[in-house]
């Protein structure tokens, strides 16, 4: 039986990046959300990421983080991304 501590198994992305499951929790909720902000559309990017990362991230706090990035992004005035590649498209 040995440890008192048994090693919690890590998501995928923190073996991958040698780090922790606290440290890979913070890269995918920092991925969602930048990834949120230039796209606009906070569902999708919270879900998104946590599929593509597999980590099962806690979707709930993912959510707040990516509506929070959504609010600011607007607040600053930046536009989605989708929608400046479809104002810059020309027209037939």
């Amino acid at each position: 039986m040995g440890d008192a501590h048994p090693r919690t198994r890590l998501p995928s992305a923190a073996r991958r990046l040698g780090g922790s499951a606290g440290a890979a929790a913070f890269a995918v909720m920092g991925t969602a959300v930048v990834f949120t902000g230039v796209v606009g559309a906070p569902p999708t990017g919270a879900v998104l990421v946590a599929e593509m990362t597999g980590t099962g991230a806690p979707l709930p706090p993912l959510l707040i983080a990516c509506f929070a990035a959504t609010v600011t992004a607007d607040r600053l005035g930046s536009e989605p991304v989708y929608d400046t590649l479809r104002r810059r498209m020309p027209r037939p």
